[in-house]
C-alpha cells in the first residue's frame, strides 16, 4: 500500500518508456480518494482448504474526550490497579475515585484478574453514595471479561484510556500517589502478612479521606461534604 508520492516516483519511468503522459502526484491522490477501497490492499487470511476467511474488524474502544471533565458525582470514575512486591510475593490494590468529587474506594487483594475486579466493583458500587455513569481505566486484562461484562449489563459506559498515557486517568493515579504516601509505605509489611488487618486499617484511612480530611481541589470540603452540598 503506497502513497501517491510513492506511486508518482514508481509510475514516471514507467510512463517515459511508453511515451505516456504520467500523472502528477495530486491527481494520483485523486484518484485515490475516488475509489471506493482507496485503492490499498487488505492482506486476506486463507483457511485449511485454501477459501478466504472473514475477519471481523475490531470495534474501536471508547476513548476519554479530549479536556473532557465531568461536572457532577457519579459522572467518571476511574479506576486503577498498583502492585506492590515484597521478594517474590506480590499483593494488588485496587482503587476507584469519583472525578468530581474525589470520593474513593479501594481494597488490597492476593492476586488480579476480571473476576476479582469484577466483585471488587460489585460491591463498591453499593457502598457508593450516588449511581455511577462511566468508568474509565488503561487496557489491563483485569479490566475486561466478566468485569466489562458487568458494566454492560448496567448500562454503565466503559471508557479507555490510549496505552502508556496514564494522564488520561490522572485524578486516579493522584489517589493512588496519595494512597502509596499516606497509607501504603506505612502499613506495608501489614499487606504480606495480614490482608484482612490490613483492609480494616484501609477502611479506616478510606473514611478519613473522604470525610474529615479537606481537600483542597473542593474549596477545602470533604468528598462527603461536597456530595451533600
Amino acid at each position: 500500500n503506497l502513497g501517491k508520492e510513492q506511486i508518482f516516483v514508481r509510475l514516471k519511468p514507467w510512463c517515459e518508456q511508453r511515451y505516456l503522459a504520467c500523472p502528477s502526484v495530486s491527481t494520483i491522490g485523486r484518484m485515490i480518494a475516488a475509489a471506493h477501497d482507496k485503492m490499498r490492499m487488505i492482506p486476506v487470511r486463507l483457511g485449511s482448504r485454501g477459501k478466504a476467511l472473514l475477519v471481523k474488524k475490531r470495534s474501536a474502544k471508547p476513548r476519554r474526550p479530549k479536556h473532557y471533565r465531568p461536572v457532577k458525582t457519579g459522572e467518571l470514575i476511574g479506576m486503577d490497579a498498583i502492585e506492590l512486591r515484597m521478594g517474590e510475593l506480590r499483593r494488588y490494590v485496587i482503587t476507584m475515585i469519583d472525578e468530581c468529587s474525589n470520593y474513593a474506594l479501594a481494597l488490597a487483594v492476593p492476586s488480579l484478574n476480571s473476576d476479582i475486579v469484577n466483585h471488587f466493583f460489585s460491591r463498591a458500587a453499593r457502598l457508593f453514595p450516588v449511581g455511577i455513569s462511566q468508568i474509565i481505566t488503561d487496557n489491563g486484562k483485569e479490566f475486561l471479561g466478566n468485569f466489562d461484562k458487568t458494566l454492560q449489563e448496567a448500562a454503565i459506559k466503559h471508557l479507555w484510556t490510549y496505552p502508556y498515557t496514564p494522564k488520561m486517568n490522572a485524578i486516579c493515579e493522584r489517589f493512588n500517589r496519595t494512597l502509596r504516601e499516606q497509607f501504603i509505605e506505612f502499613n506495608e509489611i501489614l499487606l504480606f502478612e495480614d490482608l484482612a488487618l490490613f483492609n480494616q486499617k484501609l477502611a479506616e484511612y478510606l473514611v478519613l479521606y473522604n470525610s474529615k480530611r479537606p481537600h483542597k481541589a473542593l474549596a477545602l470540603m470533604t468528598p462527603v461534604e461536597y456530595i451533600l452540598k
